[in-house]
């Protein structure tokens, strides 16, 4: 059953009608018209064709709890607040692009997220690529890593043709510039023997170097695991590859300065 316009409180919109001797203070209309009909006679009780038709009035007075006798909702400090907030991460948007336009990296990696989550834009996962690819072809490593992760079969998104090759350098890119996440893909790659021969040794190193930079607890445990599978020679080797390893990140990481 549709209600009709003199069934509706007058605080909301468009219906400036109220049944006679029922307030429009939302509070009082509700108690009061628990006992009346719309011509003012004693209603029968709470029938549910009657609570049908009284929930979404029941409704609109909460939400419109702050409206006066004007007959429009009356604005808040809080849809102020909301309002310039909105405002403000609109301005924020722009901002972002411009300096990604611009050519920083660091603005393109996060122009890319937004464009993967539908964050304020519409979600497009080739275009959260292609500022990926700006940003990593600059030589940053969260932008490697997430363009590896991208092409990874192991993962969603749709915005390049899976390539494990290609993800493989993506990874070894940013996991040579100290990202941790980069450097624990690596070891798990290593360690299934995904495109790399299995090698638990350069399984260790990277998981060692995952660990040391991410300050993981969970990786270190990991690398402990794996060190149970390994003879005392193939520790030495492993952890004399993630000393050379260190030190290829910490050269890499001084020439971008």
């Amino acid at each position: 059953m549709i209600p009709s316009p003199r069934m509706i409180p007058s605080c909301v919109p468009h219906f400036p009608c109220v049944p006679d001797g029922v307030t429009k203070t939302p509070a009082k209309s509700l108690k009061q018209w628990r006992t009346r009909t719309v011509d003012g006679t004693r209603a029968l009780g709470w029938g549910w064709e009657m609570k049908k038709l009284l929930l979404p009035i029941v409704l609109v007075l909460f939400a419109l709890a702050g409206c006066g006798d004007s007959g429009k909702p009356e604005v808040t400090e809080e849809l102020n607040a909301t309002e310039g907030i909105i405002q403000a991460a609109a301005q924020g948007r722009a901002k972002l692009r411009k300096k990604a336009e611009q050519g920083d990296a660091d603005a393109q990696v996060n122009l890319g997220v937004m464009y993967r989550n539908g964050e304020g834009v519409s979600q497009d996962d080739k275009e959260a690529v292609k500022w990926w690819r700006k940003a990593a072809e600059q030589g940053n490593a969260e932008a490697q890593w997430l363009l590896g992760r991208e092409y990874d079969s192991e993962y969603f998104g749709s915005g390049v043709l899976k390539n494990d090759k290609e993800a493989l350098e993506w990874y070894r890119k940013a996991a040579e510039l100290g990202h941790a996440k980069a450097q624990f893909s690596l070891g798990g790659w290593y360690a299934s023997g995904r495109v790399v021969t299995k090698d638990s040794v350069a399984e260790y190193a990277w998981l060692s170097l995952a660990a040391f930079f991410g300050g993981s607890k969970g990786i270190a445990m990991m690398v402990t695991d794996t060190a149970k599978k390994m003879t005392p020679k193939q520790i030495a080797e492993a952890q004399e590859l993630a000393k050379e390893l260190l030190k290829k990140i910490e050269a890499n990481k001084a020439e971008k300065k």
